[in-house]
Order: C-alpha cells, then sequence, then structure tokens
C-alpha cells in the first residue's frame, strides 16, 4: 500500500477516543441544558425543532452549535431532500449506532447547505385544518373522555376525580393542541397508579412534552413553561438526566410522529429516521 503501513491496533484505539471525547461533550452539553428553567426550555423547543430525532446527548451537541436549528442532518440525507454541504461546512460531530456499532457520524445544520429545494417544515400553522387534524391524531392516544366544561380556568385540564380531560368552550385549537399531550400523559399516569398524576415528576413530563411537541410544530409554548420548569431543576440531581430527556424525547417523538402522519402527505413530507440512540 504504497509503503503506508495500516495498524488495526492504533486504529481502533484512535476511534475509541474519538467515541470517547464526543460521550464527554455531550455530558457536558447536558449538563448546561439542566442549569436552569431558560436553558432547560430553550433546549426542549430546539429539540422538538429537530422533529426528536436525535437523541438527547446528540441535541445539546447540535444546539450547542446551533442554538435555532431546524433541521440537522447527515450528508446522504439532505441529499435525499437535493440539498448539498456547503464546501466550508464542518459539521457537528455525533455517536450513532450502524450494524451494532456504536461511530462517529457528522450532520450538518440546514444553514450549512444549499439546492433548489427548500427543506418541508411541518408547521401547524401552514394549513387551513392542520389544527383539527392534529386534535384529532391526539385523541386515540388519551384512555379516558376529552370533554367540553365551562367550569375550568386551565384551557385544557386532566380531572383525575372525573377522569376526563376538559377543555375550555372558548379555548382555541392552538390552545387545545398546546396542553393536550400533557393531559394525555398525566390521564395515563393515573389509570397506572392513582394519585400520582399530581406528582413532580408527572407534572415534569407534561409539561416537558408540550414544549418539545410546540417547538415541532412551530406553535408558542406553554404560557409561563420558564418559571415552572424552573421549578423541577431540582429533580436532576436525583436523577439521571440523559435517561429523563431521553424518556421525554420517546413520547414526544410517538406523539408527534403520529401527528406529523396526520397531515395532507403533499404539505408534509416525512423526514428519514436515522437510527442514532445516544
Amino acid at each position: 500500500m504504497n509503503g503506508v503501513h495500516l495498524d488495526i491496533a492504533e486504529w481502533k484505539q484512535k476511534k475509541e477516543l474519538e467515541r470517547g471525547a464526543i460521550a464527554a461533550a455531550q455530558q457536558m452539553a447536558l449538563r448546561q441544558v439542566i442549569q436552569n428553567g431558560e436553558t432547560l426550555g430553550r433546549y426542549l423547543l430546539g429539540r422538538g425543532r429537530l422533529a426528536s430525532k436525535l437523541t438527547s446527548g446528540n441535541t445539546a451537541l447540535v444546539l450547542q452549535e446551533f442554538p435555532d436549528s431546524q433541521a440537522a442532518l447527515t450528508f446522504q440525507e439532505w441529499q435525499t431532500f437535493g440539498r448539498n454541504i456547503s464546501k466550508s461546512a464542518k459539521g457537528v460531530s455525533i455517536l450513532t449506532q450502524q450494524d451494532g456499532y456504536l461511530t462517529v457520524e457528522k450532520v450538518f445544520d440546514l444553514s450549512q447547505t444549499y439546492g433548489n429545494k427548500p427543506y418541508p417544515l411541518v408547521l401547524l400553522t401552514a394549513g387551513e385544518d392542520y389544527m383539527q387534524k392534529a386534535l384529532e391524531a391526539l385523541a386515540p392516544f388519551c384512555p379516558v373522555p376529552i370533554r367540553k366544561s365551562k367550569e375550568i380556568a386551565d384551557s385544557v385540564l386532566f380531572a383525575s376525580e372525573r377522569q376526563a380531560i376538559l377543555y375550555r368552550p372558548d379555548a382555541t385549537e392552538q390552545q387545545r393542541f398546546r396542553y393536550l399531550p400533557g393531559a394525555i400523559l398525566q390521564a395515563y399516569a393515573e389509570y397506572y397508579e392513582p394519585g400520582v398524576s399530581q406528582a413532580d415528576q408527572v407534572q415534569f413530563y407534561s409539561l416537558a412534552i408540550c414544549i418539545e411537541l410546540c417547538g415541532r410544530f412551530g406553535i408558542a409554548p406553554p404560557e409561563g413553561y420558564i418559571v415552572k420548569l424552573e421549578k423541577y431543576i431540582p429533580l436532576f440531581k436525583s436523577e439521571d438526566a440523559r435517561k429523563v430527556l431521553e424518556d421525554i424525547r420517546e413520547l414526544s417523538r410517538t406523539m408527534g410522529d403520529c401527528v406529523q402522519k396526520a397531515l395532507p402527505e403533499k404539505e408534509s413530507p416525512q423526514f428519514p429516521m436515522p437510527e442514532t440512540i445516544l
């Protein structure tokens, strides 16, 4: 090979060091995420914009480099959308699983690409009946009836004593979508363990999922979400931040994918799903 000797052991060690460095960078980035309610809220909205596709650690790395990122894909994935990577683009190194092996891969932000075809963003405000279809897509997730009620102050509320999700008649479809995912999660928690729906962890998961889905579909997050998130930051002292954030991501992704599939296909083409796991 032209006098070049390939040392397999040295190559493996180099790759392992590279993976270790990215894993350490993920941990540092995640620690920054859970500093306070503002950093956590910004992260959840950003992860939603990325369609909850990248895992928690990889998302933290992407948003660290591109705080306003709306899409971060590999070179091959961008090509499927008819877009090319700018020559000066460096990309963000992430950890992915390929054929059962952990490997390093680069993703590139939308701002680092160019092409004649725009990248499709799925926004509920883009179509006249999108919000209604989104609400209809969430309804099957709900284990209890969804009813109108003039007796509540909130736009949407899980009423454990009535075993129902209630919403105000004057609540807009956007307000209902903003809070319904969290109410659904509370209803499920109550179904499996009566009385648990008001626990701090369930309340936090409910809020976080609402924020992430709002980010994904381009609507305003729940009112006062930063202050509310601040209250739950202490939870991360006793819990593994990566596991908590990953649990939220999986729930958000499941609901979000169902909503996206329910929208008119010509307006909301499906994204390829990378096999990222870490």
